[in-house]
């Protein structure tokens, strides 16, 4: 028969502790990360209870998610308490005039800074603008962790907590080229971020993907703050094959993203490993997206990329180089698998459109009987406009033009075709079109609209 072990510890009774940064420089920890913040459990043992965490420290982290798991162990109670080491009893030195004079006082209450002038035996109280210089460092604010548990078995135990100094992003470089489908490549990227002073041994990581709402510390540290740069060629300070990401494992609507072995991460660096190579298609075309206007206009379409991925891809900034070359940037959100997604790089000036708007009639209702009191009678109005496109393309090669007009309260709108060949077609308050342009071609097409009120 088990005998129960117990294992009190009481923030009353503590005689010593254990700072964090020590447990930070010594132990390895398991980690999943996410993009704003990370869930790091640290391998703590019983002895090192409690655990006390410097301002700096306790910035980082949220408390309310500091936990302390074991397989055999069962919490009875959690302290969290603020603590720091009293002046009182201790002697300072004040300054007066610039520090040319200085006082021995001996400190009384260091919450009102109450002292006691050793020459005379007054007392008075420390004023705004005179410094204080210590004979030895002066203590600050610590916060004190603690727990009181039982267990059946001694064990390692795991204190974990959300902290702002590990997280995650991804990133992608879509590579293309002309005429060959078997060029095109997207090879996206896992950066994981140590913001803090101390290095991170993982022993095991988990990099979480889709949409999660985790709310971060509230207090952000840049780690790369006063004139520090981020290494992001570091590796693990062992030798060893770098780990591996795997692929993607969906749970329960979001992805999690497993890496193979453990790595260390240095203070202030980010360290990167290649991620995902799905098999992808991407179509190149132009898009004209408008709304409806009643008078002429012109502009540039957009160059636009439509992208079909076999993997799930963790939203991300991407880079997309066409012959080698980088042509934009743009941020991904969060891709679905077989699913296709469209993004702009900015306008293409070698297409240019102009719609030439013409009011071909304007009509309005009357009365059927002038027995109808004003207030009764509904004036409608009717507008036929005649919109003629016209698209230049002055490339060398053929373009792809998807051609989309926006139609504003689109219950009021009749979309009217000129004839029986038009490429327009009206889908909900859209009307949409495609065209193929040869080289240096232009093209012309005409449609209708009739736009109805009623006041």
């Amino acid at each position: 028969m088990l005998t129960s072990i117990f294992y009190l510890f009481f923030l009353t009774t503590i005689v010593t502790c254990e700072d964090f940064s020590s447990i930070t420089n010594k132990t390895s920890v398991i980690a999943k990360l996410y993009l704003n913040s990370a869930e790091i459990a640290y391998k703590i043992a019983p002895f090192q209870l409690p655990v006390a965490f410097s301002n700096d420290e306790w910035s980082q982290i949220r408390p309310e998610t500091i936990r302390l798991s074991g397989r055999y162990i069962q919490i009875t109670s959690q302290i969290i308490k603020q603590e720091k080491t009293s002046l009182n009893g201790h002697k300072v030195l004040i300054c007066q005039s610039n520090c040319s004079q200085t006082i021995e006082v001996l400190m009384i209450d260091d919450k009102i800074n109450l002292v006691k002038d050793l020459k005379d035996g007054t007392y008075f109280i420390i004023g705004d603008n005179e410094r204080i210089k210590y004979f030895d460092i002066p203590p600050t604010a610590k916060y004190m962790v603690d727990f009181t548990f039982e267990t059946l078995r001694d064990e390692y135990l795991y204190l974990q907590m959300i902290n702002n100094q590990l997280k995650w992003q991804a990133y992608y470089d879509l590579l293309l080229e002309d005429n060959d489908e078997h060029g095109t490549t997207l090879i996206g990227y896992a950066d994981m971020q140590n913001s803090g002073v101390n290095t991170i041994r993982v022993d095991d990581a988990e990099l979480f993907g889709g949409d999660i709402t985790i709310k971060a510390p509230s207090y952000f540290k840049n780690g790369y703050a006063n004139g520090e740069s981020a290494d992001i060629n570091a590796r693990p300070e062992y030798n060893a094959p770098p780990p591996s990401v795997s692929l993607g494992q969906e749970l329960q609507g979001i992805y999690v993203f497993k890496i193979s072995k453990p790595f260390a991460i240095e203070a202030n660096t980010n360290y990167i490993l290649p991620m995902v190579r799905p098999t992808i298609e991407v179509e190149r075309y132009v898009s004209i997206e408008k709304y409806f206007q009643q008078t002429n206009n012109a502009g540039n379409p957009e160059r636009m990329y439509r992208l079909k991925s076999d993997q799930f891809l963790p939203k991300g900034n991407a880079f997309v180089r066409e012959n080698n070359r980088l042509v934009g940037e743009t941020l991904w959100p969060d891709q679905t698998a077989n699913n296709t997604y469209a993004f702009a790089l900015g306008k293409d000036y070698d297409v240019t459109y102009s719609e030439t708007v013409t009011l071909l009639a304007n009509e309005s209702s009357k009365p059927i009987s002038d027995n109808i009191l004003i207030s009764q009678y509904q004036k409608s109005t009717k507008q036929t406009y005649l919109i003629n496109l016209k698209l230049e393309n002055f490339k060398g090669r053929t373009i792809r033009i998807e051609y989309t007009q926006q139609l504003t309260g689109s219950l009021n709108y009749i979309f009217q075709a000129v004839d029986n060949n038009s490429n327009f077609k009206q889908v909900g308050s859209n009307i949409n079109a495609n065209f193929t342009l040869s080289a240096s071609e232009s093209q012309e097409h005409k449609y209708r609209i009739v736009y109805q009120t009623q006041n």
